[in-house]
């Protein structure tokens, strides 16, 4: 539903703002708009207007059932669930839902919304009741708006990542002896993390908590035996021995930091999402070396994401929303936030939107980090060339 001041005036108003949206649209001239006009316009213009149509077709296509156009009467009954389970506080109806009393309340919501009594809710008559009734579908509409808004930031960060990936690979060809900082900066903070007696090696329990991690960053489902199915594998895997000072031999059962990057370099697709949010993480993971987050890394953490939204966030707002933050997200009670814990909250659907800026953000300046040190490295070689040259033709 596109709402607004500029929606709220005379019919002639409106005809005019339509009006002029086709000009701005039109950009070929030809009295119709094709889809990549739309695009354009929606994109460049009012990105709000996409928001607030694909929040409210979200919402409607969630109570239709399979093999109809409308939502019948089971689908009322959802609907009105929902409302009830969203705003609790202000119907108070929220233990007395009963069915009998659900069924009656679809009964009638059905009678008020369907204009053209045939049985089923239009998108149409959908978007129109909910327009008179603003202040009972808000939580619905605001819940599907951060969907859809959350979509729109996972594609970008994707996007994103790949576009810089891509730079990077054109960077490595030109120098093969080249690593991505970021990626091997990401990995030696996950290795930490898991490193939970801090001995600079991997137990099999330790690799186990890696599974569930990727299971969970991947929407898995946290299975026990597949957990200790493919950390067993993994460990085979990963139990090469390595050349570093302390190398450990192969079989001993313990990973070290370069058998770990080596099984990760071989398989980046497998850490892709992981690796994303460990670096957000560890930037407000401030207890335990990195590997749990207090109310302070909380606190730093909504007030940064309270910043990026444009607020202007006062201290007491902060801690307020931070001490809800904790509440929310700290599953086992003991007051931190684990990555787990982190991982299953920000990758919510309704959620993710908050979060992936702030992920992008950190990974776009570990990249400028990166480029400024492969630049250095590139001056440096090419000023070493220089003296080199100098010096021979002395």
């Amino acid at each position: 539903m596109i709402t607004g001041p500029e929606w709220s005036g005379t019919d002639e108003m409106k005809k005019a703002l339509v009006k002029e949206a086709l000009a701005a649209m039109d950009r070929d001239g030809n009295g119709s708009i094709s889809f990549r006009e739309f695009e354009s316009f929606v994109v460049t213009r009012r990105p709000d207007w996409a928001l607030a149509l694909l929040g409210w077709t979200k919402i409607f296509s969630s109570y239709v059932q399979e093999g109809h156009d409308e939502i019948k009467l089971d689908g009322v009954k959802l609907l009105i669930r929902d409302v009830v389970a969203k705003q609790p506080s202000q119907t108070g109806l929220a233990d007395i839902a009963s069915q009998e009393w659900v069924q009656h309340q679809a009964e009638q919501a059905l009678l008020a919304m369907d204009t053209d009594n045939n049985g089923g809710i239009s998108y149409h008559e959908f978007i129109t009741f909910a327009k008179a009734h603003p202040e009972q579908f808000r939580p619905l509409e605001t819940r599907a708006v951060a969907v859809t808004r959350g979509k729109t930031e996972l594609l970008r960060l994707h996007q994103d990542s790949r576009w810089h990936m891509n730079k990077f690979h054109h960077q490595a060809i030109q120098n093969p002896n080249a690593q991505s900082q970021i990626f091997f900066e990401q990995m030696r903070q996950l290795f930490l993390r898991l490193d939970s007696d801090n001995d600079e090696y991997l137990t099999f329990e330790e690799l186990k908590e890696l599974i569930r991690d990727i299971l969970v960053s991947q929407g898995t489902e946290v299975d026990e035996q597949r957990v200790q199915r493919e950390a067993s594998a993994a460990l085979e895997a990963m139990d090469v021995g390595d050349t570093s000072e302390r190398g450990r031999f192969e079989g001993d059962k313990q990973i070290s930091f370069e058998e770990f990057r080596q099984f990760v370099d071989s398989r980046p697709a497998l850490f892709a999402k992981v690796s994303g949010w460990q670096s957000l993480f560890s930037r407000y993971a401030d207890l335990a070396g990195g590997k749990r987050m207090s109310l302070l890394g909380t606190t730093a953490l909504v007030r940064a994401v309270l910043v990026q939204l444009g607020q202007a966030p006062t201290t007491e707002h902060v801690k307020e929303e931070a001490l809800a933050l904790v509440q929310a997200v700290d599953a086992n009670g003991d007051g931190l936030i684990s990555f787990r814990e982190f991982l299953q909250y920000v990758q919510r659907e309704d959620k993710v939107y908050l979060f992936a800026p702030l992920r992008s953000s950190e990974e776009r300046r570990m990249r400028r980090d990166e480029e400024r040190r492969f630049e250095a490295k590139r001056s440096a070689q090419e000023q070493s060339r220089a003296e080199l040259r100098n010096r021979l033709g002395k």
